[in-house]
């Protein structure tokens, strides 16, 4: 698909589709958002679990400002290309690509395609259910599970890729729910959060910093993790998951979850 620039963003296009209405409550933004697609795409999609719309994903401010200005926005197609075009929650001094699927641009979505050998700049990357709901000012997570949820997402998610992508790493249950209703074959992670890894952190026997972490991985896969790490310092990368949570996640996708 070509770039866009401009308020829709770059890298991003794609049909407008609206979310279903559960129990009367449309989604927060009717239009589902399009994924990040860079033109040189390499074949990988990172599918993060659902947009947050509501103070778990960022502070009370952050939030009112991005649903406000995304709801705001001129057109469908603008609001669909929301993901990329809105700089709400990403770090002060970040001069990386804007996307905003938090544990991507918090650093262990990233870090981890790294270490598996791909070029996170070439990914694609989105939310397996583009769309959210709130209720009493929060997301209603629950809403995520319902069938409908995961039916739509699935269908949009195979009306934006006919085929199955090279490959796919669907974090956390809700974009493996979507990618099982989509028929797709995935690499399973865990969401990218300091909650969903917080059973590693209790399971990891040796000690909690980076450098123990990572002498119990392959040299190739240290050697990536501190080249990536200095380059996202030098891009101004601030305000990231802590660098031992972020280890902690790589292993896990690599199967080391108790230490050395």
């Amino acid at each position: 698909m070509p770039d866009r620039v401009g308020k829709v963003g770059v890298g991003v296009d794609g049909p407008v589709v609206a979310g279903p209405s559960i129990d009367g409550r449309p989604p927060v933004i009717a239009e589902a958002h399009w994924p990040f697609r860079p033109a040189n795409w390499n074949g990988v999609l990172v599918l993060g679990e659902a947009q947050n719309l509501a103070t778990s994903a960022g502070t009370p401010a952050q939030v009112r400002a991005y649903s406000l200005e995304a709801q705001g926005l001129g057109s469908p197609d603008e609001r669909a290309g929301r993901l990329t075009s809105l700089p709400a929650f990403m770090p002060a001094g970040w001069s990386g690509q804007t996307i905003h699927v938090k544990p991507w641009h918090s650093g262990p979505l990233r870090m981890a395609v790294a270490c598996h050998g791909h070029d996170p700049d070439r990914c694609a990357v989105t939310n397996a259910v583009p769309w959210a709901w709130t209720k009493g000012g929060k997301d209603d997570n629950t809403m995520l599970g319902r069938k409908a949820v995961v039916e739509a997402a699935a269908a949009f998610l195979t009306t934006l890729f006919p085929r199955q992508p090279r490959t796919v790493y669907a974090c956390g249950g809700r974009a493996q729910a979507v990618t099982a209703a989509a028929g797709w074959d995935v690499a399973r992670w865990r969401q990218g959060s300091y909650r969903s890894l917080w059973h590693d952190r209790r399971a990891w026997r040796g000690a909690f910093t980076v450098e123990a972490i990572l002498a119990a991985l392959p040299a190739e896969v240290r050697r990536t993790f501190r080249e990536r790490q200095a380059r996202e310092a030098a891009g101004g990368m601030k305000g990231a998951m802590k660098p031992e949570w972020v280890a902690l996640f790589v292993a896990q996708t690599l199967g080391v979850i108790s230490g050395p």
